[in-house]
């Protein structure tokens, strides 16, 4: 049995992409792609990733930021932000992100 949490989850996942159904999202979702646009984005770009978010997560990073051109900033273990969002400093996540705007601003 679905647990009530995972249930709405996937209710809010399904209404998300108004796709109707579990099916009908998965399948939107994996063939949702964006990287033929990529090279299009007429802004700096800042792309970060935990260290411990998996390969996956990795690839994605990876990609976006060589395509993108993005300054791209890996949070360690060590910083207690390697998990996904930074959630275990997310303080510190946030002065990336500061220093980062504040550089693209000082640089106009």
């Amino acid at each position: 049995a679905m647990s009530q949490q995972l249930k709405v989850q996937t209710e809010q996942l399904i209404t998300r992409f108004g796709q109707g159904s579990f099916k009908n999202t998965f399948k939107y979702l994996k063939e949702f792609n964006i990287s033929n646009v990529l090279p299009e984005l007429p802004i700096p770009c800042l792309a970060l990733i935990g260290k411990d978010e998996g390969l996956e997560p990795q690839k994605q990073f990876q990609t976006f930021a060589e395509i993108t051109g993005a300054t791209a900033y890996e949070f360690s273990r060590k910083e207690g932000a390697s998990s996904h969002c930074q959630v275990g400093n997310v303080p510190f996540a946030n002065a990336i992100v500061y220093d980062w705007l504040q550089e693209r601003h000082s640089l106009k």
